[in-house]
């Protein structure tokens, strides 16, 4: 009998054993999963900034110098067709050169961009 028990105790203390390395390697599984999980959850912020950046806008011309040329343009043919109105010529033929003019100096703006 004592054999017997001494067989259930070793039995018994096998299993406990088992179990409290089952419940050690349980825990560090979980410590994993939580670094993991931070882990993942900063590599997901961290491509969401990515997504936040415009990278067109970094290619985008300047196209101030062009509005201002254009502004420009505009002003001229203003005045020459003000002017025109005034001359004896009259403002049809005056304003059909303004308008030539402008749409050339269109032409040159847009062959500069």
């Amino acid at each position: 009998m004592a054999a017997a028990t001494a067989i259930a105790a070793v039995g018994l203390a096998v299993s406990v054993g088992s179990t409290v390395a089952s419940f050690s390697q349980a825990s560090k599984q979980r410590k994993a999963q939580e670094q993991a999980e931070l882990d993942a959850d900063k590599a997901m912020a961290e491509a969401r900034g990515k997504l936040d950046v415009n990278f067109a806008e970094q290619m985008s011309i300047k196209k101030e110098a062009y509005d201002n040329e254009r502004e420009a343009l505009l002003v001229q043919g203003a005045m020459a067709t003000e002017s025109g109105m005034a001359s004896e010529r009259g403002s049809a033929t005056t304003a059909g050169r303004v308008y030539s003019a402008q749409q050339a100096g269109q032409a040159l703006s847009l062959i500069h961009i």
